[in-house]
């Protein structure tokens, strides 16, 4: 394991602070559209920890997340790898591999897969303040192609739908989201979901 080159900085240092707080506005600020404002208060508090904000500080860059950049220079991200394990919202916490090797997506309950919602609309408002619109955000959900693999049919069809509602409908409707999620289980549970939904356009 080869150390980074890169220096930790003031400038990175205060950087990177206000990136997790706008990041942690905008999630709340959807989680409370969503229904789901506690959800939004803890989002993302393991930020703080040692070894995610002095790895987004060290990586840390514009437009562009520290863990891809850790990834793109070490093959991994460590911080990430914390990440995903203290916060139930990421599809990854739910995967594991069987005896056999074989990767195992597990459906992810209602309001960690709600959070996970909100928490793509944050980042997108994060990184691209001056570019986010729901179609940009559309058009980046369906290019998430290995992503959407590391998910559970249910997470994927939910989200397909909720993206695409965004374009359709321009708000979050909490009051359709649980009944959304429930039917797409029932779906699931019946063995219905065998295709997703075609992209809803205006």
């Amino acid at each position: 394991m080869r150390a980074s080159k890169r220096k930790i900085t003031l400038k990175n240092i205060i950087l990177f602070t206000i990136r997790i707080f706008r990041h942690k506005y905008w999630a709340f600020y959807y989680c409370c559209c969503a229904g789901i404002p506690l959800r939004g208060i803890v989002h993302d508090w393991s930020r703080y920890s040692f070894t995610e904000f002095w790895t987004g500080v060290r990586y840390y860059t514009p437009n562009k997340s520290s863990y891809e950049m850790e990834t793109e220079e070490k093959g991994y991200s460590k911080a990430f790898h914390h990440h995903i394990r203290k916060n139930r919202h990421h599809c990854e916490h739910w995967t594991y591999t069987d005896n056999d090797g074989n990767m195992v997506h597990l459906c992810m309950p209602y309001l960690d897969t709600l959070e996970m919602f909100c928490n793509y609309l944050a980042a997108g408002k994060s990184y691209n303040p001056s570019g986010f619109s729901y179609e940009r955000e559309l058009e980046w959900w369906e290019s998430q192609t290995e992503r959407q693999k590391n998910m559970h049919p249910v997470q994927r069809m939910f989200l397909d739908i909720c993206f695409n509602s965004l374009v359709c409908e321009g708000k979050i409707d909490r009051y359709k989201l649980k009944y959304l999620y429930k039917n797409i289980l029932y779906m699931y549970n019946m063995g219905f979901l065998n295709n997703r939904p075609k992209r809803i356009r205006r």
